[in-house]
């Protein structure tokens, strides 16, 4: 009889415990219910999103959004809906499931391709440097003489390249919370330069401009 005051402390001890992890998981549900009631909802239908008697519609895989805003929807799928930074959020929206992020136009946007981007400035990375080596181009010729080899009749197989790989950010004061991702490749046996498109998975071949760099 004199060990039940121990026991009895023991049990209290373990109730409160118990009483405490309930009201944090009670909490944390109650916020988080709170806050999906308070989120837009989004319906996906056919790869198309609707919200609010608009359209959206994915774009390429290689447009991406600079920084995201505050989550403000929730699809039909559990997808979290973004507004981004600097983007009208009527016009653009970010869509993140199982961790991958993609960029979502109004249906009356235009579809945005590299050559109406207006980029007025290139950023090389160059992953393979520890360092993670960063050239900023600014000028404007240069620019605009690398993107106008993008054309038809500059494709090449690349199947044959040996190839250093530099990721090139392309970014527009035209679209400031966009970015377009293509990649500097310069073949090591011919010296020739190409520039590769992974969402279209096409290479063109291009002068030797960025080598300046």
């Amino acid at each position: 009889m004199k060990m039940k005051p121990f026991y009895t402390r023991i049990q209290f001890i373990i109730s409160i415990v118990i009483l405490s992890f309930v009201l944090v998981c009670g909490t944390i549900l109650y916020l988080n219910f709170n806050k999906n009631m308070n989120l837009h909802k989004y319906l996906i239908i056919d790869e198309i999103v609707y919200f609010d008697n608009k359209e959206f519609q994915a774009q390429s895989v290689n447009l991406t959004a600079i920084n995201l805003g505050r989550q403000i929807g929730i699809t039909d799928e559990d997808q979290q809906v973004f507004e981004i930074l600097n983007q009208n959020s009527n016009e653009w929206i970010c869509i993140r499931h199982d961790g991958l992020e993609t960029v979502y136009k109004e249906s009356n946007v235009p579809f945005l391709i590299v050559e109406k981007f207006n980029t007025d400035k290139i950023v090389e990375h160059d992953e393979t440097q520890l360092s993670g080596q960063q050239i900023t181009i600014v000028d404007m010729s240069i620019i605009a003489k690398v993107l106008s080899y993008i054309k038809d009749e500059n494709i090449v197989n690349d199947s044959d390249l040996h190839s250093n790989i530099v990721k090139l950010n392309l970014y527009s004061e035209k679209y400031p919370g966009l970015c377009f991702i293509l990649y500097y490749l310069h073949d090591i046996d011919s010296g020739n330069c190409f520039i590769y498109d992974p969402n279209l998975e096409t290479t063109w071949a291009i002068g030797h401009e960025l080598m300046e760099y």
